[in-house]
C-alpha cells in the first residue's frame, strides 16, 4: 500500500496552558506568562532598601544576597507597592540557604506582614504568612491553607467542620498497558543551578510555579493587603536572582475590538450558556439559523430567539457550562433538523432534541448515550461509512477509553449502540478527531496520544489497532494536554 503522509491540524482551545515547550526538557525562565511592567537591568539598587543581616549587590543584571552570619535573615525591599502582582525570576541557591520573595510586605503595629514564597536548597517550597520586626527579624511564620481549583481568584473563608478528612477524594488513575507517548516535561528543581520562580498573587490566592510547573499555593486571608515586593535570603550562603520581572496585576488591559471591513460582527447574546454552536434551517424558511446553548437565533437578522430547553445562565468567573458540544442533523428523517447536545458535566451526557416542526414550544429531549462523556471535545463524523454521522467521544468508564456511538435511523430516540475503539488508559479530555490516515478508505480516530486504525468490515466490534504518536506537547502548569478538534488533511498533496 502506498504510504500517504498526512498532516494533523490541531485547533487548540484556551485551557489555561501556560509556558509550554516542545517535547524537550524544560529550561528555567521559559514559563513567563505575562508582559512585564519592569525587568531589572544594570548594577544599581537605588530603587531598593535592605533590612536584616545580609548584604546585597547588583551587577550585570543580577542581584546577589549574601548572608553575614550562619543564620542570616535578609530582605531587599522594592520602593513600589502592589496589592495584586505577578513576579518572575530565575534564582540560584549556594550554600545552606533559603530563597524567596515576599509580597504585600505591609507595615503595621506589629512590624511587617506579608506573603512569603519560599524555596530551600533541596528544592522544597511552600507559601507562608509571615511577620517581621522593623529590622527584618522573623517573628512568626504560618503555612497557608491550600487554595482549590485552577480558575479561582477568591477563596471563601474555611468553614469549621469537625473531623475533617485529609484525603483529596480522587480515585487512583488507571494506567494504560503501554506508556502514553505524551510525557510530562522534566521540571525538577536543580540544586546549585538556575531555577525559575513565578508567583501570582490575585485577590486572596497566591500561586507559585517552579521551573514552569505547578508549585505551592495558598489562601492569604487578610494578611498583608498592600505592600512592596522583597527578595529574601535565609541561612548561611548566597542567593542569586536574574531576569527579575514584575507586573502590577491590578491593572487589566482589554485591547480595542477590531473587525475586518469585509466582515460584520454580531453578538447573539451577552450571556454565558455554552461552549459550542451549530447552524441549520430549523424553521424551514430557507434561511440558516444558529443554535448556541439552549437558544435558537433565527435569520436573517438573528435578533429573535426561542428556547429548545430551559437553562439558567452560568457565571464565567467560576462555573463551567454544562454544554460543551452541539451538532445538528435530521436524525429521524422527517425533513426537520434536530439537535444533539453533549454535556460533559452532568447526566444525561448525550441529549437528543427532536424538532417540533414549527410548534411554538420547547423541544422533547431523549437521553441516548448510556455512558458518561468526559471528553470536553467530541467529534460527529460518519465512522463506518453508512451515511449517518456518529458521535466520537472519550469516557472514564471502563478505565478511560475512546468510543463512538451510532443511532438507529428508524428510531434515533432509543439508546445508541456503543463501540469501543481503544484499550483502557488512553482517554484524553482535550483533542479528538477522525479521518482516513493510512489511505485504506476507512475512517480512523485519533487523540493526542496517537491514532487508532479502523479494522476491516466485520471486525468493527474489536479494539482498533493503536499507533502511538505524540500529536501534542504536554503542558507544564496544567494537568492535561491536547487541544480542540483534530483535523486530518493532506496538506502537501503527496
Amino acid at each position: 500500500m502506498k504510504k500517504i503522509l498526512f498532516s494533523i491540524l490541531c485547533i487548540s482551545q484556551a485551557v489555561f496552558l501556560f509556558g509550554q515547550n516542545l517535547l524537550v526538557e524544560a529550561k528555567p525562565g521559559a514559563g513567563l506568562s505575562f508582559i512585564p511592567d519592569f525587568t531589572f537591568k544594570g548594577s544599581s539598587l537605588a530603587a531598593w532598601n535592605s533590612i536584616g543581616d545580609a548584604s546585597w549587590l547588583a551587577e550585570n543584571d543580577e542581584i546577589t544576597g549574601s548572608a553575614t552570619s550562619n543564620s542570616a535573615t535578609g530582605w531587599l525591599i522594592l520602593n513600589r507597592s502592589f496589592q495584586d502582582v505577578i513576579f518572575n525570576t530565575q534564582f540560584k541557591i549556594t550554600g545552606n540557604s533559603e530563597a524567596g520573595v515576599l509580597l504585600r510586605a505591609q507595615k503595621n503595629s506589629e512590624g511587617i506582614k506579608g506573603i512569603l514564597v519560599s524555596v530551600k536548597e533541596d528544592g522544597s517550597a511552600s507559601v507562608y504568612r509571615i511577620t517581621l520586626d522593623l529590622k527584618g527579624k522573623e517573628l512568626k511564620r504560618e503555612r497557608l491553607r491550600p487554595a482549590s481549583g485552577s480558575a479561582v481568584r477568591f477563596a471563601a473563608p474555611l468553614p469549621v467542620i469537625a473531623n475533617r478528612g485529609t484525603g483529596n477524594g480522587n480515585a487512583p488513575a488507571i494506567q494504560a498497558k503501554e506508556a502514553a507517548p505524551v510525557q510530562r516535561p522534566q521540571t525538577a528543581y536543580r540544586p546549585g543551578e538556575w531555577n525559575q520562580l513565578e508567583a501570582v498573587l490575585d485577590v486572596n490566592i497566591i500561586r507559585a510555579y517552579f521551573n514552569d510547573t505547578n508549585g505551592p499555593n495558598g489562601v492569604t486571608d487578610s494578611t498583608g493587603n498592600y505592600g512592596p515586593i522583597a527578595l529574601y535570603i535565609g541561612g548561611s550562603g548566597e542567593v542569586h536572582f536574574k531576569d527579575l520581572k514584575y507586573k502590577d496585576y491590578a491593572i487589566k488591559y482589554t485591547p480595542k475590538e477590531q473587525t475586518s471591513s469585509r466582515f460584520r460582527i454580531q453578538q447573539l447574546s451577552d450571556m454565558y450558556y455554552s461552549w459550542s454552536s451549530a447552524a441549520a434551517d430549523f424553521n424551514k424558511d430557507g434561511i440558516m439559523d444558529v443554535v448556541a446553548g439552549q437558544n435558537i437565533y433565527y435569520g436573517p437578522d438573528y435578533t429573535k430567539s426561542t428556547e429548545i430547553f430551559w437553562r439558567d445562565t452560568y457565571s464565567p468567573t467560576h462555573e463551567y457550562t454544562e454544554i460543551n458540544c452541539q451538532y445538528t442533523c435530521d436524525f429521524n428523517g422527517d425533513g426537520w433538523p434536530d439537535i444533539f447536545v453533549v454535556c460533559f458535566r452532568a447526566a444525561p451526557f448525550g441529549r437528543l432534541y427532536i424538532n417540533p416542526r414549527g410548534e411554538s414550544r420547547r423541544w422533547d429531549m431523549y437521553s441516548v448515550i448510556p455512558d458518561n462523556i468526559n471528553s470536553e471535545i467530541t467529534d460527529f463524523r460518519d465512522v463506518d461509512g453508512d451515511g449517518n454521522p456518529d458521535l466520537i467521544y472519550g469516557t472514564s468508564a471502563g478505565g478511560g477509553v475512546l468510543k463512538y456511538a451510532k443511532f438507529n435511523p428508524a428510531d434515533p430516540t432509543k439508546l445508541w449502540t456503543i463501540h469501543t475503539v481503544s484499550a483502557p488508559g488512553f482517554y484524553s479530555a482535550h483533542g479528538i478527531g477522525a479521518g482516513d490516515i493510512n489511505g485504506d478508505g476507512r475512517m480512523d480516530i485519533l487523540n493526542p496520544n496517537g491514532w487508532w486504525e479502523q479494522p476491516a468490515k466485520g471486525k468493527a466490534d474489536s479494539t482498533w489497532i493503536f499507533h502511538s504518536e505524540a500529536f501534542t506537547r504536554s503542558s507544564h502548569r496544567a494537568g492535561g494536554f491536547g487541544g480542540s478538534l483534530m483535523a486530518i488533511y493532506d496538506v502537501n498533496g503527496d
